[in-house]
């Protein structure tokens, strides 16, 4: 699974769209359909995209580490 492939899925978990995740991260929402797709294996937007997100860098860019959907579901409830 690749980065763009977790943010996707994570944020459609949420039931944030494309706009909605841009708009909590500080970026462009061609930016994160350009992730999604494949297009930007890299993203410089990666750590806001994460804190959006409430997940971990490490496991959006590597699919390990402590994402822990448990977490991330504790955390959004905070």
């Amino acid at each position: 699974m690749s980065i763009g492939s977790r943010i996707g899925e994570q944020r459609c978990e949420i039931g944030w769209s494309q706009v909605r995740l841009a708009d909590e991260a500080g970026v462009k929402q061609s930016a994160i359909g350009n992730i999604e797709s494949g297009l930007r294996q890299r993203p410089r937007e990666l750590v806001s995209i994460a804190r959006a997100l409430r997940v971990s860098p490490e496991w959006l860019e590597t699919g390990k580490g402590p994402e822990d959907r448990a977490v991330a579901a504790q955390a959004r409830r905070s």
